[in-house]
Formats: C-alpha cells, structure tokens, sequence
C-alpha cells in the first residue's frame, strides 16, 4: 500500500430491528480504575455481529445524564469514592449495571435511542453514519419488516433532481403548484 493510499474497511452494518443485548463479560483494572467489559451482540445468534466495547462508571454516569436530560429516569448504581477496587464490591457494580443496561434494551424506544446507540459504539449510529442513502434503505428496510401492512410497489422518482429551478420570487403559497 502506498503512503498516501486508504486503507479500505469493510462497512459493518447493524440492523436496528434485530434485537439488541450487551453483556458485562468481565472487567479490568487500568490505571487505577474498573474498566468493564461489555460484549455487544445485534442480531441471532447464529448470524448475528458481536463487538466488545470498554466502559468505565463515569460513562455510564454519561448514559445516564442523557437519559435525564430526555426525561427518562433510570436507577444507576451509586457512586462509591472508597474501597472501588474491592473485588467484591467490583462483582457487585457489575451485576447492578447489567440491570440498568438490561433496562435500556428491554426497552424498544431506549435501545433505538442516540445515547445507548452512541455508548455502545454501534457502528452505524447517528454519529457516524456517513451515506445518507444507506440510512434511508435500513430505516425503509425497518419499517417494512415490523409493520406487515406495507409492500414495496414501484421505485419513486428522485427527488433530488429538479427539473428547473424557480423563477425568482415565486410564491408557492400565494400562486400554488
């Protein structure tokens, strides 16, 4: 590969109408902290795309703030200042924020949500969704597999085209179409 030449990556697509589930497989100490492990799983088991994200309690205080701010309550486990690297107390946390994670993605509003989206590093979130076009087909995609009265019928025009451009000040409301 040249200098100057890009890497290709394969895209990594994840489909929000599969289920979502991420569990706390295990944690580690780095730097004088709890860093938790989290493997993130959409899909079926047998086809489905699996990652692992690494989080530690101030990102889940993060999650949470947003939550707050979109009115949404969730019981996160308390801030502990003493004794945080305790084993012990370290399974404990975990189990707990299993709970508040678990309670998002039971959810079907929550686990579609910007913040879990974005804390789980899904890769096709809000924040890195780069083509438009592709965006479009998985929510039309969405829409058509949960609600069974839609079909697909006929390709529709784009949009994006327009034939000539509006005379300067035509007004639409005024002298309609």
């Amino acid at each position: 590969m040249a200098i100057f030449e890009k890497s290709q990556q394969a895209k990594t697509y994840v489909d929000p109408t599969y289920p979502m589930k991420a569990s706390i497989e295990n944690t580690q100490i780095v730097q004088g902290h709890t860093e938790y492990i989290i493997k993130v799983q959409n899909g079926w088991i047998k086809h489905g795309t699996i990652w692992n994200v690494y989080k530690r309690y101030n990102d889940f205080v993060q999650l949470n703030k947003e939550f707050k701010r979109q009115h949404v309550i969730l019981t996160l486990p308390p801030k502990k200042y003493i004794g945080n690297l305790n084993q012990k107390f370290v399974t404990e946390r975990q189990a707990a924020l299993q709970i508040y994670l678990n309670s998002i993605l039971s959810h079907h509003t929550l686990s579609m949500s910007a913040p879990i989206r974005k804390f789980l590093d899904i890769p096709n979130s809000v924040d890195s969704i780069k083509h438009f076009e592709d965006s479009a087909l998985q929510h039309i995609s969405m829409v058509l597999r949960s609600e069974n009265q839609y079909s697909l019928g006929e390709l529709v025009p784009s949009i994006s085209r327009v034939p000539k451009p509006m005379p300067a000040g035509h007004n639409v409301a005024r002298e309609g179409f």
